[in-house]
């Protein structure tokens, strides 16, 4: 109908323009998302593959494989939070029109990576004497060690690789990233089987072999996307190698004033998960392989919100930037249906098909593998129900991130992961004896307790712009 003629022609207007403007925001969004959701899903898989391969050496090597990665990637997820300030940093920049400062900022968080990058060294050989303290038995303990010492190799270039994706994102650029992934999704594959088994002429390292597939695999990330920045005209604009002979103190204070909290907060929730898992293996190498399956299946379902909530940052970013309050609202919104929607469909997914999942990993009709398999089909019940408190903390802490509201989102983490989670985690698992089903209880208790508050403070503060 014309609106000349409709009793209300100034709602029809109105509605109309909120439907162009959702519709405008949810392609923005889906295009920063999706290349990243299949770039991540990309990284995710080669762990997934990497540990069904070392499934097939047997639940000791599984296990040992299994603990080294999350020991690895808790450290490297961290350092990875901190540069990630990189990104509404870039976006705030970008749409408030200041493309200069740009270069600038990205050429900080590079000397910032280079100085994580030897810490991150240093920490990784001090894994194995932690580990013997805390009780972990001898054989775990020097296979997870073989594990470290390969994977170790690919941390700075696993760092300039992270720098540079939240640069790209930050600037709408997402498809180079989920192109190359995928290319070095099939490296990482045909690196690992050769390298885990001996395989076309290389020598048979065991899990050894998958540190130092990875390592090698991260180079190649890093060398790419290096590549790709320094030859398009628009990116060579911003001039990054320049900026780094001119030092700017102020740029490199931003990026860690921003840039703490966020690793903070990264780190809060990935000790929970690695704690989780080092108490797992007190409790038998059964119930580490359970655990590890299950914080697998969970970290592959996680990537896709997570590439919504690094969308969310982008968005809500450009739009305070812009002074333009209103989109800066909407942008949370609609990364946060579409995240948490995703989430919805995979809890259904993992109550409906958690024997296929669980024979992804391990031999079913193996006698030896009874006791995990049945573990690991109750952890999947457990993770199901979580998955969309776990898309939802991790979107609304994108979106908080967009609006440099970093600091806060910490705090509930500290409560809600450490103070809630873990703590009622280990009272499940070892006084009431639940053992790791009372873990995996704890963390889904931890997740909605940081869920819900974030989701709260978002809509507060968008609420008052």
């Amino acid at each position: 109908m014309d609106d000349s003629r409709s009793p209300h022609p100034a709602l029809s207007r109105k509605r109309e323009r909120v439907h162009t403007e959702i519709t405008g925001e949810l392609k923005a969004t889906l295009g920063i998302a999706l290349p990243l959701a299949g770039a991540q899903l990309s990284q995710v898989l080669m762990g997934f593959i990497s540990a069904a391969m070392m499934g097939r050496l047997g639940g000791d090597a599984f296990a040992a494989g299994g603990l080294g990665a999350a020991l690895y990637f808790t450290i490297v997820l961290v350092f990875q939070g901190l540069l990630t300030a990189v990104g509404p940093l870039v976006a705030h920049a970008r749409g408030a029109g200041a493309e200069s400062r740009i270069g600038g900022i990205v050429a900080h968080g590079m000397l910032i990576a280079v100085v994580l990058a030897l810490i991150g060294v240093a920490a990784m050989s001090r894994v194995d004497a932690a580990l013997t303290a805390i009780g972990q038995s001898p054989a775990l303990v020097a296979a997870t060690g073989r594990y470290l010492d390969a994977a170790t190799w690919g941390l700075p270039a696993g760092l300039g690789f992270a720098l540079l994706r939240t640069y790209l994102s930050a600037l709408s650029r997402t498809w180079p990233v989920m192109v190359l992934l995928v290319v070095c999704l099939a490296l990482d594959a045909a690196l690992t089987y050769a390298l885990i088994f001996g395989k076309f002429g290389a020598p048979a390292l065991g899990v050894a072999g998958a540190g130092y597939a990875g390592a090698a695999t991260q180079w190649v990330m890093f060398g790419g996307l290096a590549l790709y920045a320094a030859n398009r005209p628009g990116l060579r604009d911003h001039r990054v190698l320049a900026a780094l002979r001119r030092p700017n103190w102020p740029a490199a204070a931003a990026i860690l004033r921003l840039g703490w909290p966020i690793a903070g907060i990264i780190a809060i929730e990935i000790s929970v998960f690695t704690a989780t898992a080092l108490l797992a293996g007190l409790l038998g190498t059964a119930s580490l392989a359970a655990h590890q399956i299950a914080i697998g299946i969970g970290s592959l379902t996680f990537m896709v919100p997570l590439a919504f909530s690094h969308a969310a940052t982008v968005r809500v970013a450009l739009a305070v930037g812009a002074r333009r309050a209103g989109a800066a609202r909407r942008a949370g919104i609609v990364a946060f249906a579409c995240g948490v929607g995703f989430m919805a469909v995979m809890a259904v997914i993992l109550l409906v098909a958690p024997g296929s999942i669980v024979a992804l990993y391990l031999d079913r009709a193996d006698p030896a593998n009874a006791e995990p398999v049945a573990l690991a089909l109750r952890l999947l019940f457990i993770a199901a129900l979580f998955q969309v408190f776990d898309g939802a903390q991790v979107i609304a802490v994108g979106a908080l991130r967009g609006l440099k509201d970093t600091r806060v989102p910490l705090l509930f983490g500290v409560v809600g992961y450490w103070a809630i989670g873990f703590v009622g985690g280990w009272l499940l698992a070892f006084p009431l004896g639940l053992g790791v089903r009372g873990l995996w209880w704890g963390l889904a208790l931890g997740l909605a307790a940081v869920a819900v508050p974030l989701g709260l403070r978002f809509h507060r503060l968008t609420a008052s712009y």
